[in-house]
Order: C-alpha cells, then sequence, then structure tokens
C-alpha cells in the first residue's frame, strides 16, 4: 500500500525550488514515503544544498523541514537496505539494493537506462512511478494485515487502535496484535524504551468491565505482549444523541489509517478496504480519545498491561 523511493541527495537538494517539489509528495497520506538511504540521508542532502549554492534562508528552511517536529507528519522512514559506500556514488549503491530489495523508483540526476530511475524534472504527479493508491482492499489474515498496518507501525511514537469490537479474549484480534508487536520488537533499535499502544473499545450495555479486565488480561496477553511494550486499555461509552463510535481506526502521530471492518482476522475468505486519512484529520481523531474529551464518555478507568503480565487502573 505504501511505495518506497529512494531519492538522491544531490538530486533533491539541488535547489530550494526542487527539494519543496519533491518534498511535499511524500508522507503516510499520500501513500509514498523517501526511504532513509543511507542512514545519515537528511545530513547529505544538507550537504548537498549547500555544494549546490543554496542562500542561507532557503538552507534553514530545508534543514528545518528535514529536523521533524514531534506535530509534523514523517515522510522518511528507515529502509533496512545496505548501502555500501565503496560503491564509489550514491546512484551505484542504490542499484545494488534495488536488486537485492527494489524500491518503487529511484529519483536521480543525470541520465539512465534503467526505467526505474527518473529524474526530479520528470516526477508530475500523472507519472506512471508517482500513481500511488490511498485505498484497497486487504484479506481479513494476520499476515496481510499486517502487511498493511507495519509501515506506519515501525515509524510510530504514539498508538493508538480504535475498535468499538475489540477484544483481547478473542484469537482473532491477538493474533494480529501479537504479529505486529513482534515486528515492531525486531525492527526496533531501541528495544529499551516502552511504547504504549492505546486499545480504544465500546460498553454497550451493563457495567465497566475494569475489573474484570484488571484480573483475567494478563492471561490473555501471556507469550506476546514482549518486553518494551504496554497496552493500556480505554473502555468507552456513546452519548445518548451523540457521535457514533463506530469507525475501526489505526491513529498515529505519523498518520493513520481507516480499516473498515476492523482488527479482527477472520481469515483469507474475506477482505476489508483500508484507506490512508489526511494526517491533520487524523490528530483531530486522536483527540477524541485523549485524557479529558468529551466526545465519548469514558466507562470506568483505563486498565494498564505491562509485559511482565502486572496489570493496574490508570
Amino acid at each position: 500500500m505504501y511505495r518506497e523511493y529512494a531519492v538522491e541527495p544531490a538530486a533533491i537538494g539541488s535547489s530550494w525550488g526542487t527539494f519543496r517539489y519533491l518534498i511535499e509528495k511524500f508522507g503516510f497520506q499520500k501513500g509514498r514515503l523517501i526511504s532513509r538511504f543511507p542512514s545519515r540521508w537528511e545530513r547529505l542532502v544538507i550537504e548537498a544544498a549547500k555544494m549546490a549554492g543554496v542562500g542561507d534562508i532557503a538552507l534553514s528552511r530545508i534543514t528545518e523541514k528535514l529536523r521533524k517536529k514531534k506535530e509534523e507528519e514523517i515522510k522518511i522512514v528507515n529502509s533496512g537496505r545496505i548501502y555500501d559506500p565503496s560503491l564509489g556514488s550514491w546512484i551505484a549503491s542504490a542499484r545494488v539494493a534495488h536488486a537485492v530489495k527494489p524500491f518503487h523508483a529511484i529519483i536521480a540526476q543525470g541520465d539512465h537506462e534503467e526505467n526505474e530511475i527518473v529524474t526530479p524534472e520528470e516526477l508530475e504527479e500523472d507519472h506512471p512511478l508517482m500513481i500511488a493508491s490511498t485505498s484497497c482492499n486487504v484479506p481479513r489474515t494476520s499476515k496481510r494485515l499486517a502487511e498493511a498496518l507495519l509501515p506506519l507501525l515501525l515509524s510510530a511514537r504514539e498508538v493508538d487502535i480504535v475498535d468499538p469490537f475489540f477484544d483481547l479474549q478473542n484469537s482473532k484480534y491477538t493474533n494480529l496484535l501479537s504479529l505486529l508487536l513482534s515486528s515492531m520488537y525486531n525492527s526496533r533499535k531501541n528495544k529499551e524504551k516502552t511504547l504504549l499502544i492505546r486499545i480504544h473499545f465500546r460498553l454497550d450495555e451493563g457495567d465497566p468491565r475494569e475489573q474484570f479486565l484488571l484480573e483475567n488480561a494478563h492471561r490473555w496477553v501471556r507469550g506476546w505482549l514482549l518486553e518494551g511494550f504496554e497496552l493500556h486499555l480505554y473502555e468507552w461509552k456513546q452519548k445518548p444523541g451523540g457521535e457514533d463510535f463506530h469507525a475501526r481506526l489505526l491513529l498515529c502521530d505519523c498518520g493513520g489509517l481507516a480499516v473498515d471492518a476492523g482488527f479482527a482476522a477472520v481469515g483469507q475468505h474475506e477482505s476489508t478496504i483500508i484507506t490512508l486519512l489526511d494526517y491533520q484529520h487524523v490528530q483531530r481523531l486522536r483527540k477524541n480519545f485523549a485524557v479529558g474529551a468529551t466526545v465519548y464518555d469514558k466507562a470506568g478507568n483505563a486498565v494498564r498491561i505491562r509485559s511482565n503480565g502486572e496489570t493496574e487502573t490508570l
């Protein structure tokens, strides 16, 4: 669903106009992401801009854009590919990395024979290599759902899963969550830092299930809630005459998705529509479930589940 592009630092850093034109075409909401290739990609872009004679004001703007603030959308993601400086040039290393694990396209200066290598001047919105879908049907298996969700989660520092029917007692939900956490754990560089995953579900009738969750949740997560992760469970009630609590959403600080049929992996025979959401819309939706939010009524206290099985109220 997301398309990853290798962008030559010298190409995007050649001028403020080129940088601004290219950088605005990327982001989770657009379905296009820039590969951090190599790991010091941002620094190389700034160095390229200096070498190209970009003025101080424009250089400052480029630097500011590359130093992502918490409240800004992520456009650049870790590549996981090997960059080999001994090959003598960025494009040579990009070709080798592409042969091992293909990029969707390589954006670079100069003339190249390969169809997948294009210059910044060629990249109009309707260019075949720039067309990226913002919605698709995904089979409702743990594997295929995880593949669709992981790119966003691997860049996230804050995660909210919204599903009225999310149920930690049901393997259709926990199999997907287990696979996601395992993949995230293997990709995290700082495994000592705890990532909170907040799960928001709906109370339709009866009393809040806070005590029931406190007494039993540790058994449901045993074996797959890995060190470095915590689950925070939030139960909400729809207000009489208030906003419908129906949507199934993955909301992160870096972007978000709507998952039409929800997060239950029911099998290959069904599919769900997954739609990329506008970044600012995602941040507004997150506020509906923040501390002090009034769109829905919180039912009881939230419950924290630690990786060691400890549970407590928040």
